[in-house]
């Protein structure tokens, strides 16, 4: 939205990154390290789909009591995690 606002065309592209089998194969890295591997992965499969465009990539995880969350695989995986999460609060 921001990036429309500014008057900016763009296009979403899917990275088809396998985000679990990086993160296994990325055990070691801290949770912060993790998303970066992953932004930079995203963005270099793009990148690789595409010629003369400036690529953008980013991701997000949620590290909560001790575990580490993607994005979830369906709706009733995303209405587990948030209610673990709200019977902590």
């Amino acid at each position: 939205m921001l990036m429309r606002k500014a008057g900016l065309w763009f296009e979403v592209l899917d990275s088809h990154v396998d985000e679990e089998a990086n993160q296994a194969a990325n055990s070691e890295l801290t949770p912060a390290e993790l998303v970066v591997e992953l932004a930079q992965a995203k963005a270099q499969a793009v990148a690789a789909q595409v010629s003369d465009a400036l690529v953008i990539a980013a991701d997000s995880m949620v590290l909560f009591d001790g575990s580490l969350y993607g994005n979830p695989l369906d709706p009733e995986v995303a209405r587990v995690r948030l209610s673990r999460m709200h019977s902590k609060f």
